[in-house]
């Protein structure tokens, strides 16, 4: 089998708004648009969440379920840890546009005969970026998008990869 796996965040996909944080900017000011005060604190407070949700689960990558978890929600009343998160979610989708330079290279390998894989160092649920990579015209149905959270190891150290090996 001939394989191209293709990174999903800053190569496949690029986000509209920049950095990462910016995320949790536009989050933020999306669940707060008329209050700067409580927009800020819950800026620190997603950036503080994840930061104890990786203390709290030493050698596990975490889900967006764990960092929605691993702080109260105190002073956020008016949301339930499942409208954050759906929120969060909404809000990356909007930002992420295919990077048409790569997609042109996957179509290419997908000519040339190879098995295309997306993976990626994230602590959004595979089944999300597949949608968002479907909806950019990135992915196929039969491909597979493999997320360090779902398998709990990283790109980052290379165990990813390994896990992969075993199971491609």
């Amino acid at each position: 089998m001939k394989l191209a796996s293709f990174d999903i965040f800053d190569t496949t996909l690029i986000r509209k708004c920049g950095k990462p944080g910016n995320i949790f900017y536009l989050l933020a000011h999306r669940l707060y648009p008329n209050d700067r005060a409580k927009s800020e604190d819950f800026l620190l407070w997603r950036k503080n969440a994840e930061r104890e949700a990786r203390r709290k689960h030493p050698g596990k990558d975490v889900t967006i379920d764990d960092i929605y978890s691993s702080n109260e929600l105190k002073g956020f009343d008016e949301y339930d840890k499942k409208e954050l998160i759906k929120a969060e979610k909404s809000v990356e989708a909007e930002q992420l546009t295919a990077n048409p330079a790569i997609r042109d290279i996957i179509n290419g390998k997908r000519e040339q005969g190879y098995t295309i894989c997306f993976i990626s160092d994230m602590y959004l649920p595979s089944t999300i970026l597949k949608e968002i990579l479907a909806r950019e015209g990135c992915i196929k149905e039969d491909e597979n998008v493999y997320v360090s959270c779902e398998w709990n190891a990283r790109k980052s150290n290379g165990t990813l990869y390994k896990k992969l090996k075993k199971e491609l």
